[in-house]
């Protein structure tokens, strides 16, 4: 049995390899606009406006659709849309993913699930779609203050019926995720939340704290080094009983799921600025100024990309090294220059 996965992020390690091998793109992390009916406190989204709202200067549908013809050209195979506000009240989603799936590319979408209804759910069924759903707590009193939303449970439970009734978990690998942020509030019902997605098909996407924007403002939600480090054994005890093969890994990401992202992937937020990684403060560049091409061969990931490295360096100083450290990839190196 392999890492725990979801239909566009389930790359192996012999994947990851040729594309370190090929210079090859294997996924981008992309925002749609930042119109959000949420307000999150630990939202790192918050440096673009005080308010969820649209922005003046958001990608058109012209620009995406241009940087996905560029990202394909690089060998990309995965669309995950990771934001900025909620992917499916964007006026251009649906153009944007449908584009995605013309292209050959699975199309990820984070959502938290409020505007998802039957016929949304059966239009990311025909496009082959996986979504990770925001979920926090089985406690609703918990899950709604972590999105500073009273009633906001009853709207995910809503969806995630009806994720299961079409049957989104019932693939190999499954197209149905969770998504949650472990923290002081949520941090006990974690091992129950993961549990629940083994026994149900589901991915858990678990992750610990990311050190930017917004997040600074609530760093006393981050949990104890005693709690991760309770959290990950009890999780790593369950997996080797399940896993013949055994499991000791550690986070970014709770459980039986590794990153090695700054390998195969780019993030390029909704003002078409691109990054390496979700956790980078600063862009190495824009797509109104450079393509895609030349920020992939940008010097800063060139530098990481072909190399090893453990847990998460962008949350270096905030997780506990003890939870923190992964296991090294044993990945070709690539000649950086």
């Amino acid at each position: 049995m392999g890492e725990r996965r979801i239909r566009g992020w389930h790359f192996t390690l012999q994947d990851v390899e040729i594309a370190v091998t090929n210079n090859q793109l294997l996924m981008l992390d992309l925002e749609c606009s930042n119109l959000c009916n949420l307000s999150c406190p630990y939202c790192f989204r918050d440096e673009y406006a005080e308010q969820h709202v649209a922005l003046p200067d958001e990608m058109t549908v012209e620009e995406r659709f241009d940087l996905l013809e560029q990202a394909k050209a690089l060998g990309c195979r995965s669309i995950k849309i990771v934001g900025a506000g909620e992917p499916l009240i964007d006026l251009l989603f649906w153009q944007q993913a449908e584009k995605c799936v013309d292209l050959g590319m699975t199309v990820m979408v984070n959502t938290n699930g409020i505007t998802l209804g039957e016929r949304e759910v059966a239009r990311l069924n025909e496009l082959g779609a996986s979504v990770i759903l925001k979920f926090h707590s089985f406690d609703p009193e918990i899950n709604d203050f972590m999105v500073d939303r009273k009633g906001y449970s009853a709207y995910r439970d809503r969806a995630l019926k009806l994720l299961i009734d079409a049957g989104f978990n019932r693939d190999t690998p499954t197209r149905l995720g969770f998504g949650s942020i472990v923290t002081r509030q949520n941090v006990d019902g974690v091992f129950g939340m993961y549990k629940y997605c083994v026994e149900n098909n589901i991915f858990p996407l678990f992750k610990t704290w990311l050190p930017k924007g917004g997040t600074w403002n609530f760093r006393d939600w981050i949990p104890s080094v005693e709690s991760l480090r309770t959290l990950q054994e009890k999780i790593s005890e369950y997996e080797n009983q399940h896993w013949a093969q055994g499991f000791n890994r550690c986070t970014p990401y709770f459980g039986g799921f590794s990153c090695m992202q700054l390998h195969y992937s780019l993030y390029v937020d909704i003002q078409a600025n691109v990054f390496h990684c979700v956790g980078d403060a600063e862009p190495m560049g824009s797509l109104r100024r450079q393509t895609l091409a030349e920020l992939w061969d940008h010097p800063h990931v060139l530098k990481i990309k072909g190399r090893t490295y453990k847990g998460c360096p962008k949350r270096a100083g905030v997780v506990p090294r003890t939870v923190a450290e992964a296991e090294d990839a044993d990945l070709p190196k690539r000649a950086v220059g």
